[in-house]
């Protein structure tokens, strides 16, 4: 099978304790003859593209202590067109020393 994807991100420093982050990242596959037979016929479906989206916001509170917020939508297309997606939240802290 042909497989293929990419991924795209970019931050950038909106205060000198903020930043700000994006991405976007993206895989495919390419089915076969065969995948389209054994589809056809009943049997196993593969997963054509996933797919997902992160945004996040990271605060420094000081040199040593560093909070993010993310927010995650994904998403699985498979060979018959069904589609499957999520949405996720995240809270974390870092420490440095």
């Amino acid at each position: 099978r042909l497989d293929w994807g990419f991924l795209l991100q970019a931050t950038f420093q909106i205060a000198p304790s903020v930043k700000i982050g994006a991405n976007y990242g993206q895989s495919r596959q390419v089915e076969t003859d065969l995948d389209t037979t054994t589809r056809t016929g009943g049997g196993r479906i593969l997963v054509k593209q996933q797919e997902s989206a992160t945004a996040n916001v990271i605060y420094n509170l000081n040199k040593f202590t560093q909070f993010i917020a993310e927010y995650t939508w994904a998403q699985n297309t498979w060979m018959d067109s069904a589609k499957q997606h999520s949405n996720q939240f995240a809270l974390g802290t870092m420490f440095y020393w």
